[in-house]
């Protein structure tokens, strides 16, 4: 079609909501009340979608990160945070919502964070799947373990399970049943868990 956003439904389990957060964004109104990082129409489109889903899971797939991370890791004009007013009106769209999940990249790590350290939004995470290429890692993670005393400033433990800049798979499993997502990562050369865990969204 027109657009480069769509979703798809597994049954009654799983709703993948996939956005373009590329190719509509309006640089110039970035710093302003009408922030375009994506289309009047897309936003429409997955206000009314995400809502209305009948889906145990909604998974929203953002080509770069939605959540609030530490200012050590970057912003500017390439993230959601980067378009403030628009990025918050999502966020306060997908704190109404139980069960959303964000699926993300861009950053060049593998990460399992909340959307935010504190308030409503600290009950919702993010996953950072990867790095998968063969391209340079983000140094963030490997500053944390050599600059211990700055570890809380790059990835805080109120907000980070994990965070590496290896290369790795990373696979999710959705179980609707035990409404459980399943994280892990395995290393790219040895094929080994590097990081599992399991999740439960806490309640509002």
């Amino acid at each position: 079609g027109d657009s480069f956003w769509d979703s798809y439904r597994w049954g009654d389990s799983l709703e993948l909501f996939i956005l373009d957060c590329r190719a509509e964004r309006i640089p110039e109104t970035r710093l302003t009340d009408d922030a375009t990082y994506i289309s009047k129409e897309q936003l429409a489109w997955f206000t009314e979608a995400l809502q209305s889903s009948p889906c145990h899971f909604k998974v929203v797939m953002n080509s770069v990160p939605i959540a609030n991370l530490p200012p050590l890791w970057g912003a500017g004009s390439d993230w959601w945070k980067g378009y403030d007013a628009q990025w918050r009106k999502v966020l306060e769209l997908i704190s109404t919502v139980d069960n959303v999940w964000s699926i993300a990249g861009d950053l060049h790590a593998g990460t399992v964070h909340r959307l935010d350290r504190e308030g409503p939004l600290s009950r919702y995470w993010e996953i950072l799947v990867g790095p998968g290429g063969p391209h340079f890692g983000n140094p963030i993670p490997a500053l944390a373990q050599t600059q211990p005393e700055l570890r809380e400033d790059y990835i805080p433990s109120d907000q980070f399970l994990f965070a590496d800049g290896n290369r790795k798979a990373t696979f999710i499993t959705f179980d609707s049943d035990r409404d459980t997502v399943h994280i892990r990562f395995l290393g790219a050369d040895t094929g080994e868990v590097v990081f599992e865990t399991t999740l439960t969204q806490e309640p509002a």
